[in-house]
C-alpha cells in the first residue's frame, strides 16, 4: 500500500471513528473504497468550445469620435483607455461612483481592481455590460458620441 493510501485509510478510520465511537480496522475500510470505486470520466468539454464556463468571452469596442477604434482582449483595459481619451480630469469632474467608491480616484481601493492612470485609478471592477452603461452615461455628460459595443471574441 502506498503512503498516501495508508494516509486515507487512517483518516477515514478516524473519522468513522469520531462519528460512530467504533474504529474500523484498516481492512474493512479499504473495503469499504473500493465498494465506491467508480469509473472516472472526465468531464465533457463545454459546448461552443468556449473555456469560461461555457459562455463566450465578452469585450468591449469602442469608436471613438474621430473614428478610431479601440478594442482591446480585456474589457477593463478597454474601458481604462476610453476614459484617458475623454480626459481622466473631465471624467472625474462627473464625479461617478461604482460599487461605492469613486470611478476615478487618487488613492487605490484594497478591493477592488482599478487601473493605474497618471495620479489616478479608474475603477474597473465590474462586468461588461456595467462597463458599457457606464462609458455610455459618461459620453452623453460629456457631449462625445461614442460607439460602444459588447462582442463575443
Amino acid at each position: 500500500m502506498e503512503e498516501a493510501d495508508e494516509f486515507l485509510l487512517h483518516a477515514v478510520a478516524e473519522k468513522t471513528e469520531n462519528l460512530c465511537g467504533y474504529r474500523p480496522k484498516d481492512e474493512q475500510v479499504l473495503d469499504f473504497l473500493k465498494s465506491l470505486k467508480q469509473e472516472i470520466k472526465p468531464p465533457p468539454p463545454p459546448k461552443g468550445g468556449h473555456k469560461r464556463r461555457g459562455r463566450s468571452r465578452k469585450y468591449l469596442v469602442v469608436t471613438m469620435p474621430n473614428r478610431e477604434k479601440i478594442d482591446h482582449n480585456v474589457a477593463a483595459t478597454t474601458f481604462a483607455e476610453v476614459i484617458e481619451k475623454l480626459g481622466i480630469e473631465r471624467v472625474r469632474n462627473l464625479e461617478r461612483i461604482v460599487s461605492g467608491i469613486s470611478l476615478i480616484s487618487t488613492s487605490k481601493h484594497s478591493m477592488y481592481d482599478q487601473r493605474k492612470s497618471g495620479r489616478y485609478y479608474i475603477m474597473t471592477n465590474t462586468d461588461t455590460k456595467t462597463k458599457k452603461r457606464l462609458l455610455e452615461e459618461i459620453a452623453s455628460e460629456l457631449g462625445e458620441p461614442l460607439k460602444i459595443e459588447i462582442v463575443d471574441k
